[in-house]
């Protein structure tokens, strides 16, 4: 299933300069899996050792947070992902 993913800008340097791409999987945890095995150099950007998404990023799915990130939350095909930071300040 495809599943497409968009990455703020400031990062596609690490998805061959594409802001948009393809992912496959049922779930958070495959896509993350899956965009790190198509484009390595995100593995040290997003991931953490055991391959789940770092606590500075939140991902939407169809414009909605799904933070805090559980790997087993489902995804299906058509739907759209959104990468983000997530920017703290105070």
């Amino acid at each position: 299933m495809t599943i497409n993913m968009e990455i703020a800008s400031v990062f596609k340097r690490y998805t061959a300069n594409q802001s948009k791409i393809d992912v496959s999987g049922k779930n958070i945890g495959e896509v993350l899996q899956d965009m790190a095995r198509q484009y390595p150099e995100t593995r040290k950007v997003f991931l953490d050792e055991e391959g789940r998404l770092l606590r500075s990023y939140d991902i939407f799915i169809n414009g909605k947070s799904v933070y805090p990130l559980k790997p087993e939350t489902p995804v299906k095909e058509g739907d759209k992902l959104d990468l983000v930071m997530i920017i703290n300040g105070g």
